[in-house]
């Protein structure tokens, strides 16, 4: 009996008072993305420029919370079968309501790295040399993004959606600039 009254206790204890305000939150997210072909001539140096592809990933964040405001750095991952997007950077969040859906507004900006796979066109091969299929990196570049979602569920615990438009912020005369569209679903725990 006394154990279960040291449980009760411990849960009573570790859970936050009503007053509390949210400070943080980690999100994980699932991600699909689009990602159209380059806005450049058809060949860089050589190589062919990468077409549309449809993308998978994931993407993780830690925000730091004030009010209706979250801010805080983030990764994206997402690979197709001959496309890849690296991004690492930060966001910041506009909460507009409170309850069990919170709509959001983000924006942020940061470093990607767009590759896609390419195959040297024959000229440029040499007797025995491989002209098959190999990662290409087109392009390291400062990038912006900006989207919405909702979140679904309690404050300390939720699902989340969100859509985000991504664009590079430079152009390269030989490799264009990149641009891509996507779709996450995941979850939010926040303290």
């Amino acid at each position: 009996m006394n154990s279960a009254a040291g449980l009760v206790l411990i849960v009573i204890s570790a859970a936050p008072a009503s007053a509390q305000k949210l400070i943080g939150e980690a999100r994980v997210l699932g991600t699909v993305a689009w990602a159209p072909g380059a806005d450049a001539p058809t060949t860089a140096g050589g190589y062919p420029l990468p077409e549309g592809r449809a993308m998978v990933g994931a993407g993780a964040g830690l925000s730091f919370a004030s009010g209706r405001i979250s801010a805080g750095p983030e990764t994206l991952v997402v690979r197709g079968s001959d496309r890849k997007m690296f991004a690492l950077g930060g966001v910041a969040r506009l909460h507009f309501a409170g309850g069990m859906l919170r709509p959001y507004l983000l924006v942020g900006a940061g470093v990607y790295t767009w590759n896609h796979k390419a195959t040297l066109p024959p000229e440029f091969t040499s007797p025995g040399q491989p002209s098959g299929p190999f990662w290409l990196a087109d392009v390291t570049q400062w990038a912006a993004n900006a989207g919405g979602g909702l979140m679904a569920g309690r404050d300390r615990l939720s699902l989340v959606a969100e859509i985000r438009g991504h664009k590079g912020l430079t152009r390269d005369e030989l490799s264009g600039s990149r641009s891509a569209l996507a779709f996450s679903v995941g979850g939010l725990v926040s303290w």
